[in-house]
């Protein structure tokens, strides 16, 4: 894509992509500080967002060239690295979501592997011409879309994981209802998060909100990373809460 015109509507939405990075980013430092401490379906969980947050860098560095008019490659090399990040983001999600509802890590990780030649073929297809489309230019959007066999490939996996992912919501809340077990009810929240950003990745890659719609539907994504935040802040301290009372009642 080549742009030869100064836009501030492309810059501003650079610098509101810059602020959904700059959250993914604080998100992933927050997790991997607790890394250790994390068991495998939470360290996949970890992955998955390390991911995102390696989407939203190089679009807010796309968004800027060509704001600022780059006439050059470097726009689409950008395009290229996030939809990298984006396709092998599937990688951790898929063994999440295998630990998750199967609860199984040898047919997590068989999921994991099943998944690697679709992802291949939907990159590959995306570095052959044509395989990014761009979209026309307005006055705060520069898009491409993927081309069709890889959004077939986008949207087949996508929709699998994200049925899956509500699965599961629907199994803890239901667990929780039953038992009020806190910690099922906070394993239905963190898969909530997913199927939420999914939800609005599957939106953005197809190529439904442009313009002005986009700025706006992008601050989701960073309001889907502070609720990620949130629900491990909460989590974190009512289990303190919790082993606190343990303790006072032996100590009775």
């Amino acid at each position: 894509m080549e742009s030869s015109t100064f836009s501030i509507g492309i810059i501003f939405n650079a610098f509101v992509s810059g602020i959904v990075a700059a959250a993914a980013i604080a998100l992933v430092f927050f997790l991997f500080k607790r890394y250790r401490k994390l068991h495998s379906t939470m360290r996949a969980y970890a992955w998955f967002w390390f991911f995102t947050a390696l989407v939203w860098i190089p679009l807010s560095i796309r968004y800027l060239f060509i704001g600022f008019g780059s006439t050059g490659q470097w726009p689409h090399y950008f395009d290229i690295l996030l939809q990298f990040a984006v396709f092998l983001g599937g990688l951790p999600l898929i063994y999440y979501i295998g630990l998750r509802v199967f609860n199984d890590q040898w047919l997590a990780g068989a999921m994991g592997l099943a998944s690697i030649l679709p992802i291949a073929t939907a990159l590959w297809l995306i570095l052959q011409p044509g395989g990014l489309i761009a979209q026309e230019i307005t006055f705060f959007s520069a898009e491409t879309i993927i081309n069709t066999g890889s959004l077939i490939i986008f949207n087949v996996e996508g929709g699998l994981l994200l049925a899956l992912l509500i699965y599961d919501i629907i199994i803890h809340l239901n667990q929780w209802r039953k038992s009020h077990i806190r910690q099922t009810f906070y394993r239905a929240l963190y898969s909530l998060a997913i199927v939420i950003y999914l939800a609005l990745g599957i939106l953005e890659q197809s190529g439904l909100v442009n313009d002005w719609t986009l700025v706006v539907f992008r601050i989701l994504y960073a309001a889907t990373f502070l609720f990620v935040y949130l629900l491990i802040t909460q989590h974190e301290a009512a289990d303190e809460t919790y082993f606190q009372e343990e303790a006072n009642i032996a100590a009775v």
